[in-house]
């Protein structure tokens, strides 16, 4: 199964990369594709068109010259899509905000068929306070239903509570891979 990690983090040792490594530990790295989201150049939308609408509802492509159509093209035949982010407000990371406000306008009017209906997980991971990751996960489904992926789950981890979504995470990932051929759309 071929797995794809997007992540709105640009910190490769905090709490959202080591959460991001519990969950990979379970799946090959020849078929696993990590991409952080910072590190790549990702434009806001800018609504083109006189209505707000241009390519992205009419064809499904976006016009903007960044990194976006390259991840885009990435997301063919992913098994498992994994979105990984720190929570900041209670909210997606900024990169990851801008990720998905993109996908899911090329995803809303012109179902993409390497999105529809995949499986997707999603990790909030709050520090600090660890307040919000509930908030967080809840726009989180939303903007992936929107987009057409089949959210398998959505994970809160707390500073506080990592040690033990730690294992979660391990257990989520070991249980997808037994059973890929049951809840993995190929």
């Amino acid at each position: 199964m071929r797995v794809m990690v997007i992540v709105g983090s640009r910190d490769h040792e905090g709490y959202t990369a080591r959460a991001v490594k519990s969950i990979m530990s379970i799946f090959s790295d020849d078929d696993s594709t990590i991409i952080y989201l910072p590190k790549s150049k990702i434009l806001n939308c800018i609504q083109c068109g006189k209505d707000g609408w241009g390519e992205c509802r009419s064809k499904g492509t976006c016009l903007l010259e960044d990194d976006f159509n390259m991840i885009l093209n990435k997301m063919q035949d992913i098994g498992l899509f994994i979105f990984a982010t720190p929570v900041y407000f209670s909210d997606l990371s900024e990169s990851m905000k801008a990720f998905l406000d993109r996908l899911r306008r090329v995803s809303f009017h012109n179902r993409n068929e390497d999105i529809e209906g995949r499986i997707a997980l999603g990790i909030c991971v709050a520090g600090g306070g660890g307040g919000g990751s509930f908030k967080c996960g809840a726009k989180l489904e939303e903007v992936l239903n929107i987009c057409g992926f089949n959210v398998y789950d959505i994970i809160s981890v707390r500073r506080q509570n990592f040690e033990m979504k730690n294992k979660i995470l391990i257990e989520t990932g070991s249980f997808i891979k037994k059973n890929e051929k049951t809840i993995i759309k190929q």
